[in-house]
């Protein structure tokens, strides 16, 4: 697997995380992912800062509610995204022999079984409160992991963790997906359309109105992690040329939703715009394969057979 890039960021001055052996720290710095800080300076999220754990002792704890769970298993790795209502103060993970727990501190979180993300190594999730330590606690089912990290955001915890050894991909869903993420895709028959002309705009042809880049926009305000609204504001900044920032949100979707066919399609009109026409018809033969509206995947057809 490739080496992700990573950097060292101060946020607030000090960063709160689980080594290996699950301890709490409280670092000047810490190493986060490229495509995640650059998601925060473009959607304007903020790191949510640690503050020290006397100050919220003084705190009663807010009842709160899980908004979202997302999350990516890609052979030994799984992330993981718990979105919730309101900010908490302090997160921390620990392995156990089924998988592992997640405890929040500040947040009461309704006793529930939600159902795992599709996909991933998880089999079920279950959140329960402990009113008397202020906090909640969420047990995951997994494969054994052998190392486990904890982030905080603004309302928001990634948790990111390793599998002990590959786990086995055992229902057809899971093989299919993951033979999507390693097979390249059919080369696409296509002929050239008479219906696109070779002038006529990529905003034009996929209908990126000003509205429509609007609406994203705004979605993102209200929630920097709904990973369609990326998608559409990716789509976006390519149909006005900011190839970097199309890019950005690009590595961003692919993270938590692989087979995105928005993502596939900026992806490949970067490339084509950049002069690298067959890794752009790459890019759109998979934007084709991920789509589901058959004139949508007419229309990717007839703009990918313009170079």
């Amino acid at each position: 697997m490739p080496t992700q890039q990573r950097i060292i960021l101060r946020l607030n001055g000090v960063h709160v995380f689980g080594d290996d052996m699950n301890n709490l720290y409280i670092s000047p710095s810490r190493i986060v992912p490229t495509a995640l800080i650059a998601l925060w300076t473009m959607q304007c999220l903020s790191s949510a800062i640690a503050e020290p754990s006397s100050l919220h002792s003084q705190q009663a704890a807010q009842n709160s509610e899980i908004i979202d769970i997302i999350s990516n298993a890609n052979g030994h790795d799984l992330n993981l995204l718990v979105k919730l209502k309101h900010q908490p103060h302090i997160a921390a993970t620990q392995i156990t022999d089924n998988g592992f727990t997640l405890s929040i501190s500040g947040l009461l979180l309704h006793q529930a079984s939600i159902d795992p993300p599709t996909k991933t190594y998880i089999t079920s999730v279950e959140v329960m409160s402990e009113t008397n330590l202020q906090s909640s606690k969420l047990e995951f089912s997994t494969p054994r992991l052998t190392q486990i990290r904890t982030e905080i955001f603004k309302n928001a915890i990634l948790v990111s963790a390793k599998l002990a050894k590959p786990a086995p991909l055992n229902s057809h869903t899971a093989a299919q997906s993951q033979q999507l993420s390693i097979t390249a895709p059919q080369k696409a028959r296509i002929t050239p359309p008479q219906s696109i002309n070779q002038e006529k705009h990529f905003r034009d042809v996929f209908q990126l109105t000003a509205s429509y880049c609007m609406q994203a926009k705004k979605l993102l305000s209200e929630d920097a992690w709904n990973l369609e609204a990326v998608a559409d504001h990716a789509l976006c900044m390519v149909a006005n040329d900011k190839l970097d920032e199309a890019q950005i949100s690009v590595d961003q979707i692919q993270s938590f939703s692989p087979n995105n066919w928005k993502a596939a399609l900026t992806a490949g009109e970067i490339l084509r715009l950049k002069g690298d026409v067959s890794q752009s018809k790459i890019q759109f033969s998979y934007a084709m394969q991920y789509v589901e509206n058959p004139e949508m995947k007419k229309t990717i057809a007839n703009w990918a057979a313009r170079d």
